[in-house]
């Protein structure tokens, strides 16, 4: 009986130590993708910048090159965020 109870306390232990493992290993891969997400969005956010202060800001000023209606079908959706950031 008490050999038993001895292997039960182990393999209890060792389920233990696997789930502990096994929890730490989720929340390491779940931190992982939180960066990944928010380096992801950072890069996006960066590009918008870029593309608002590269071609649309220039061409806003000039209304020869383009009026303000095309520059608008143009760019219907380029800068809809950009008081975000």
């Amino acid at each position: 009986m008490l050999r038993e109870n001895l292997k039960i306390f182990l393999l209890r232990k060792r389920l233990a130590a696997y789930q502990a493992e096994k929890d730490f290993r989720s929340a390491r891969t779940r931190n992982e993708l939180i960066r990944e997400t928010i380096s992801t969005e950072r890069s996006y956010v960066n590009s918008l910048k870029v593309f608002v202060n590269v071609f649309y800001e220039p061409l806003k000023k000039q209304p020869q090159v383009l009026s303000e209606q095309k520059l608008k079908a143009i760019f219907s959706n380029g800068t809809c965020c950009q008081n975000y950031y």
